[in-house]
């Protein structure tokens, strides 16, 4: 397969996970809405590797580093994209989630010591004030809140420190499959344990749809992001 037609492919789902994210928050909560989408993904991907023969045995310090990487990359990042969802749009949660290029350079620099490329510099500059224009004008129409704004940044941030901890995942040798698999395993586990902590009194479960909203054009929604994820 070309690699434009790779690009386009990944362009395509993640340009369906905004949508479906932001369609989602209106049907569950958000911890349970982020726990359903890892716990499909990671039964459907354990499954498929075990009958492919691929789900090979791992030491107890690679389950370690995976782990952290579903702390970060299938657990908190996404409760805090998927809060930001709540009060911000899709379009807007997007270009917020670019700034991981951002994070990246920040965090490489802090923890791996990989000093940035002086052309980084302007380049961020000019992302940053892009993006502080571009909120400006949706803060004033209500398209977003403060709140949403710092939730969707920290949402990116937990993930660039994700995209750390993949880096530690792929010297430990880890296959990239066994590794997503195993990760999304660990962050279903955090997420169901948040829920309990919060919901003391039993499981929480998402609000059932009406009759007038059961066969509503959103409920297909849970259907698309358990696609893109799974992909």
């Amino acid at each position: 397969m070309p690699i434009s037609m790779h690009y386009g492919l990944t362009v395509l789902i993640w340009g369906l996970t905004w949508t479906a994210i932001r369609l989602q928050v209106e049907s569950a909560p958000v911890d349970v809405s982020v726990f359903y989408r890892f716990l499909m993904a990671s039964v459907v991907a354990l499954v498929v590797l075990a009958l492919l023969g691929r789900l090979q045995t791992l030491t107890l310090k690679q389950h370690g580093w995976l782990f952290l990487q579903g702390l970060t990359l299938y657990s908190v990042n996404f409760l805090l994209i998927y809060r930001a969802a709540e009060s911000m749009t899709s379009g807007l949660l997007a270009v917020v989630f670019s700034l991981a290029a951002l994070f990246n350079a920040l965090n490489g620099w802090l923890w791996l010591r990989l000093k940035p490329t002086a052309r980084l510099y302007p380049a961020v500059a000019l992302g940053i004030t892009g993006v502080a224009l571009l909120f400006w004008h949706d803060l004033q129409l209500g398209n977003a809140t403060g709140a949403s704004i710092l939730f969707a940044a920290a949402g990116t941030f937990w993930f660039s420190m994700g995209n750390l901890v993949s880096i530690k995942v792929r010297l430990a040798q880890i296959p990239l499959l066994v590794a997503n698999a195993w990760a999304m395993v660990y962050g279903a586990v955090i997420l169901a344990s948040g829920v309990c902590c919060r919901e003391w009194s039993g499981w929480c479960q998402p609000p059932r749809p009406s009759g007038a909203q059961r066969f509503s054009w959103r409920y297909p929604a849970p259907l698309l992001r358990f696609i893109a994820t799974s992909l």
